[in-house]
């Protein structure tokens, strides 16, 4: 049975340049799913096949990944000249989007217990040398009958599983520009620390409501995030009043030297991760606002439609350049696993 006629796709929940994510549903677990659908023609626009690749090694290293504040990938699949991957759905979504609709939920218990589930999840990629590159309040989901925060949109990559973790082989530019860690800029070998970095600028964040620099054009951002002081609490809000914990942490995380930075392990005994409360008091302040539920028997089936029909495709499936790309990527992804020592937990499937 294909993979497709197992699915169906009920309301979108986010789009983006060559992506659109679906709640969705899976009929034979009757289990409510999120789909994330990957328009392939426009991620390879340059014909190169440079983001096919950094797609490739992205759910590769996420199926092998098993850990609570990471968002698994179920399977993947292709159909037409689309990808799909099926993911949980996260019933709260993004806590960014989740935050602007409702300022008051930024208070100090919800960002303690957020960010040491962060700091949790990067942990783990970072005890198997893994870097994360894209942390943001934009990439955090949120559960709302748990209360569990997951990192997602990852653009993770192996740093050296050799060397000290602070130390990597890394040079690709990859990230978000007000999240970015200055030896990303400067072109820099990097490693783990970036993660670190892009965790303090998140703490800024959801204290703040807003990244530093984020005013500027990305030119300035840039050079303000290389040659000016790390940011601070007062530096984005000056009238934000936050204890000296905070400060601290803040502080730990975002040292100009890579190498002065405090690690994910080291951030987790940092006194202010240690008052953090378990997830389930943050699902108990979440459940005070059932609209954000995603999740809900009236929504379930409103809308449902078969995942893969030709009405919300660009490409016909008698159309010879869908034919192509989907032949293309099929070869691709089978040159590259054969290639890989996981091969066998990519979980690609195409037809």
């Amino acid at each position: 049975q294909n993979c497709s006629d197992m699915l169906i796709r009920i309301n979108i929940l986010g789009r983006g340049s060559s992506a659109t994510v679906y709640s969705g549903y899976h009929l034979p677990t009757r289990a409510t799913i999120a789909i994330k659908r990957i328009d392939l023609e426009r991620l390879d626009i340059n014909g190169t096949g440079t983001r096919l690749d950094a797609l490739h090694k992205e759910i590769q290293i996420m199926s092998l990944c098993n850990h609570p504040h990471l968002l698994p990938i179920y399977q993947s699949f292709v159909s037409n000249s689309y990808l799909y991957i099926v993911m949980p759905l996260m019933s709260a979504g993004k806590f960014r989007e989740t935050f602007k609709a409702k300022t008051a939920f930024i208070n100090l218990y919800s960002r303690l217990i957020i960010l040491k589930q962060v700091a949790l999840g990067l942990d783990y990629l970072h005890t198997n040398h893994l870097i994360h590159r894209d942390v943001k309040a934009a990439n955090l989901l949120l559960d709302w009958k748990t209360g569990y925060v997951s990192l997602a949109d990852f653009g993770v990559r192996l740093s050296d599983p050799i060397s000290h973790p602070k130390v990597s082989l890394r040079r690709s530019f990859v990230g978000t520009p007000c999240w970015m860690a200055p030896e990303i800029l400067g072109c820099q070998a990097y490693g783990t620390s970036v993660d670190i970095w892009s965790l303090g600028i998140t703490a800024l964040e959801l204290a703040c409501g807003r990244a530093p620099f984020s005013e500027f054009d990305i030119r300035t951002i840039f050079a303000c995030i290389l040659h000016r002081p790390s940011p601070t609490l007062q530096s984005v809000d000056s009238k934000a009043s936050f204890g000296d914990s905070f400060h601290d942490f803040v502080d730990q995380c975002l040292h100009k030297n890579p190498g002065q930075r405090t690690t994910a392990q080291e951030a987790l005994s940092h006194k202010f991760l240690c008052h953090a409360e378990p997830p389930t008091h943050l699902a108990d302040y979440l459940a005070c606002y059932p609209k954000l539920n995603k999740n809900t028997s009236q929504t379930l089936f409103l809308h449902k439609q078969p995942l893969c029909d030709t009405l919300h495709t660009s490409m016909h499936e008698n159309d010879d350049q869908s034919k192509k790309l989907q032949l293309y990527f099929c070869l691709w992804i089978n040159w590259k696993t054969s290639n890989c020592i996981s091969s066998y937990c990519l979980g690609l499937y195409a037809y």
